[in-house]
């Protein structure tokens, strides 16, 4: 990341991943800045964190305790161990117990997880050659240091020096460019490449912006004034207050807080509270699971890639309303977690119910504006897998397991810290404005959302210069027509047919009907 090309220290959206060159269009996200910061200061925090840490912790032993019993294998591990060494010997049993059970599925997913785990512990037990000392679970890498064992003092100088990079490129990120002078406010972003920002800006408080804004005073970069002047719209949900944003989408309100911590009583995290509330309440209406957020669904481009929207709950949005909302993301169940545990598990137990769970973990969405022609069922799952959506689900089942850690990382670091005050603005400040009404416009008063109806199309004209085409496809068969006969087949992904996409290359296969007695020939195709 060091070594990729930046603008004003701030990373470009797109990479080559084996040049390093920046892809067109050369972008900015104001928004992906501040994250990709904001989670870099945590990240070091975390690590500066390992030195004081101890090298074997009773939560690993517990992990990995908990993994054996959910292989379903039986095997038992024993705790009793007097050296480091000792504990090894346990670990290459227990592994090699694991290896000979017969098991499928999951199990075998488990088991070679755990493989991986053991494999890793046995390996830093070489590397800190600590077979012969005492095994314990209090000795932390600073205590190996001062004892003199040589790798520990290289980890933490590793540690340190990473501490530094992060520092130094922190230090270099601008934000100045993005930021608009007249309006005190951040640009969506900055293309490079026509050397323009965005006209739009952010100017609502409940924003997936609210990092990035929150990073930048912090850091001296903008003023206070900036913060000030994002616009603090409330609605009531239930009694609570609620800031509005502009897609009423659960990334806007609960993302920002992986990271920034949300006090008590302040209007954050009533807005948090309420948002979530009102998602549940949306999607009982709708009698479907909750968690409406951005994400893919159920329609293609050209080349066959899901699209990607921001949906949100009316309610909670300035965005105009034109139909009924029904694409469920189960990442925004999980950013809710930390807001409502039992009725957030018991969401994601019916979404792996209806089988939105692969190989990788949850699949990006469940689109039930569309019903599925091929399994029956009335809605479509978008089987994808989006590295964004992920991440935010790792840090946020972490944050819930360990009582905000990542948050204790990033305000652990002073310009947070010295900022936090920022943070605990309550709703009886002069800057709020409350609509017991609501702000969404329902534009589309239809109850429910209608597809375009189809039409006949019909090609007049004998051989026109450029061909009619037909494109039919159900996702994993696709067949091609084109005006005069041309076209391919293909199914998932190879091709059944010669073809080249060239008007004057006539490929494929032709059918002639030929009259004998006249000599006369037809085309099957006109």
């Amino acid at each position: 990341i060091e070594k990729l090309p930046k603008w004003h220290g701030n990373l470009y959206n797109w990479y080559d991943i084996t040049t390093l060159e920046v892809l067109n269009p050369q972008y900015i996200s104001t928004v992906d800045s501040g994250n990709f910061y904001g989670h870099l200061i945590a990240f070091k925090n975390g690590l500066l964190e390992q030195i004081n840490t101890p090298v074997f912790t009773d939560t690993m032993i517990a992990e990995i305790e908990n993994m054996i019993i959910l292989s379903s294998t039986g095997v038992k591990l024993n705790k009793n161990y007097r050296t480091v060494g000792d504990f090894l010997i346990e670990m290459v049993r227990v592994r090699e117990k694991l290896n000979m059970e017969i098991v499928g599925g999951e199990d075998r997913r488990i088991i070679g997880e755990l493989t991986q785990r053991i494999n890793l512990i046995e390996r830093e037990i070489f590397d800190f050659a600590i077979l012969d000392s005492p095994f314990s679970t209090m000795t932390t890498l600073l205590d190996l240091a001062e004892l003199g064992n040589e790798y520990a003092k290289g980890i933490i100088d590793r540690i340190n020096g990473l501490a530094v990079t992060i520092d130094k490129m922190f230090d270099k990120a601008e934000f100045g460019f993005l930021y608009n002078e007249r309006r005190k406010l951040f640009h969506i972003g900055y293309n490079t490449t026509t050397q323009k920002v965005d006209s739009g800006c952010y100017d609502l408080m409940a924003s997936e912006a609210l990092l990035t804004s929150f990073l930048a005073i912090a850091k001296g970069s903008l003023p206070i004034k900036h913060w000030h002047r994002l616009g603090r719209p409330l609605v009531l949900i239930k009694g609570i207050p609620a800031l509005v944003s502009w897609s009423g989408t659960m990334f806007e309100y609960l993302m920002p807080h992986l990271l920034i911590k949300s006090f008590e009583g302040s209007v954050l995290y009533d807005s948090s509270k309420a948002a979530v509330l009102k998602q549940i309440m949306h999607a009982k209406h709708l009698k479907i699971p909750w968690g409406i957020s951005e994400s893919q669904y159920y329609r293609f481009d050209m080349d066959g890639n899901y699209q990607y929207r921001a949906f949100g709950v009316p309610g909670l949005r300035l965005q105009p309303e034109y139909g009924r909302v029904c694409v469920v993301a189960p990442y925004a169940t999980m950013l809710a977690l930390e807001w409502t545990n039992k009725e957030a598990i018991k969401n994601l137990s019916k979404l792996k119910a209806l089988k939105a769970f692969g190989d990788y973990g949850f699949y990006e969405a469940i689109d039930f504006g569309i019903p599925d022609p091929v399994d029956m069922n009335p809605y479509c799952i978008v089987k994808s897998y989006m590295a964004h959506h992920q991440g935010m689900s790792i840090v946020a089942i972490n944050n819930y397991l360990k009582n905000g850690i990542m948050r204790s990382r990033f305000h652990r670091e002073p310009i947070v810290k010295a900022a936090e005050i920022l943070l605990e603005e309550k709703r009886q400040t002069y800057f709020i404005s409350i609509s017991r009404k609501g702000y969404t416009i329902d534009i589309n008063k239809r109850g429910k959302y209608t597809e375009d109806a189809l039409s006949a199309r019909y090609v007049n004209s004998i051989a026109p210069k450029i061909p009619a085409v037909n494109y039919i496809s159900n996702g994993n068969y696709s067949l091609l027509i084109t005006s005069d006969g041309d076209g391919f087949s293909n199914c998932k992904g190879m091709m059944l047919h010669r073809w080249r996409a060239d008007i004057y290359a006539d490929t494929g296969n032709y059918i002639y009907i030929k009259d004998t007695e006249e000599n006369k020939l037809w085309s099957v195709a006109y």
